[in-house]
């Protein structure tokens, strides 16, 4: 009896130290399992988590109209976030409903490879965009006389399988993609980190990668992370790669 007694006064502790923490803040959206979700005592009308197993996605709590609905799964939405380890390596941009976003690969393809071998000729429009790395990637392996590139590295890519799957849509970023990478450094700098295996690297901060972008008929775009600026560099230029997917 005592021990029965002692198990309902933990479990109506934990109940209420659930409900304490999840009303610090109405702005803040909490992750807890079902088990947690089912013991929050009297919880306050309008109340959103994240339930993060079972059916997981955003639940509410209605109390209106009488007699109360209860718990309402209100969205499936993933709740993905900046410096995830996800599908093959880490999130860097991620949409405000949580389900979409880009990836950047846990490993560098090339310390050394040149934009492309075709150095002066132009590709134009169709690998000019700032924002469609994929677009810009089959473009210039596309390009007459190409052979070899930073472009065809990323698109022949298949990443290794570290929990999270194996995937081959990978690309070379276009700028204003790669430029998530840069704005969002720390987190996944410390998501990299987080491997201690050799399956990942960190990004080196004081390398020039190449994006797919191009410039004109013999420069292309790179980017320094370390001045936070993109920059127009020949094509022949052998400079660093990492490529990107969209999930």
């Amino acid at each position: 009896m005592k021990k029965s007694s002692f198990t309902l006064l933990l479990l109506l502790l934990f109940s209420g130290f659930i409900t304490a923490q999840l009303n610090v803040s109405s702005d803040h959206v909490s992750r807890i399992t079902q088990t947690q979700r089912l013991l929050i005592a009297d919880p306050a009308d309008g109340l959103v988590v994240y339930q993060t197993d079972g059916v997981s996605g955003f639940y509410k709590f209605e109390s209106e109209p009488f007699p109360p609905v209860g718990w309402k799964h209100i969205g499936k939405q993933s709740g993905h976030y900046i410096g995830e380890i996800y599908e093959g390596g880490i999130i860097i941009n991620v949409t405000p409903d949580g389900e979409h976003g880009l990836i950047i690969s846990l490993v560098d393809l090339s310390k050394a490879q040149p934009w492309s071998n075709v150095t002066a000729k132009e590709i134009g429009y169709s690998a000019q965009s700032e924002d469609d790395g994929f677009e810009n990637s089959v473009a210039i392996v596309n390009q007459l006389q190409h052979i070899n590139s930073a472009a065809q590295l990323c698109l022949e890519y298949e990443n290794a399988d570290n929990g999270t799957g194996k995937y081959a849509d990978w690309y070379l970023p276009a700028k204003f993609e790669f430029r998530h990478l840069a704005n969002n450094i720390c987190k996944v700098q410390k998501a990299l980190e987080s491997f201690g295996d050799g399956t990942a690297t960190v990004i080196t901060l004081d390398d020039i990668y190449w994006v797919s972008t191009e410039g004109d008929a013999t420069s292309a775009w790179g980017f320094s992370i370390l001045d936070n600026i993109d920059l127009t560099i020949i094509k022949s230029k052998p400079l660093s790669v990492r490529s990107v997917r969209k999930f």
